[in-house]
């Protein structure tokens, strides 16, 4: 759902109804829901876009106890990308300099619990437990990146300690990447050719 409040300014909302209990049992539910915000302005004629976000995923969503029935396809998590048991906060924000020159920034901060896409089902008799599911680990994540445009392609300098999603939507890892800087160039080239 999305609510365009001005031209510049949107609010917009999910919910994931995954297990839903409608018999009074002691199953936790399987829900999750987003919120956020997106827009742009202008910073002294300079373009920038901005989003933010906030995520909860149940401990015991997208996890089933069925074979081949959790959100998952080909190691991948469908749905969020770092899984169930979660807190997230999400902001993004591009900003473009000059007509060749712009700045990004994202940015992630994860309160992960220990449930992820391979862990057992045992959701039973645990209503009450507390969410996300101990033990629980932080995760603050950072992308910047500055890129030039020109003619011939891009060129990119990055720094970033962002993980795999699916190194914490499968095993959450108590460990933290320390950052690794980056450069990415891109080629244009253009050829084509006649079939006539």
């Amino acid at each position: 759902m999305r609510s365009v409040f001005k031209p510049n300014l949107s609010f917009f909302g999910e919910l994931i109804i995954d297990d839903f209990q409608v018999d009074d049992n002691n199953l936790q539910d399987g829900l999750g829901y987003k919120i956020g915000a997106d827009g742009a302005f202008d910073i002294s004629g300079k373009s920038l876009t901005w989003e933010l976000e906030w995520t909860s995923i149940n401990s015991w969503t997208y996890i089933h106890h069925g074979q081949y029935t959790s959100w998952q396809n080909r190691g991948h998590a469908i749905g969020f990308p770092y899984g169930p048991d979660l807190y997230s906060l999400h902001f993004q924000a591009d900003m473009w300099f000059s007509k060749v020159l712009l700045v990004n920034i994202e940015a992630d901060w994860l309160e992960k619990g220990s449930n992820t896409i391979a862990t057992e089902w045992a959701n039973a008799d645990n209503k009450d437990d507390s969410f996300p599911k101990p033990p629980v680990t932080h995760h603050e994540l950072l992308v910047t990146s500055l890129s030039w445009y020109w003619e011939y392609g891009i060129i990119e300098a990055d720094w970033s300690n962002y993980d795999f999603p699916n190194k914490i939507a499968f095993s959450a890892p108590h460990s933290k990447m320390e950052g690794t800087l980056f450069l990415k160039v891109q080629l244009f080239y253009d050829f084509g050719f006649n079939l006539q």
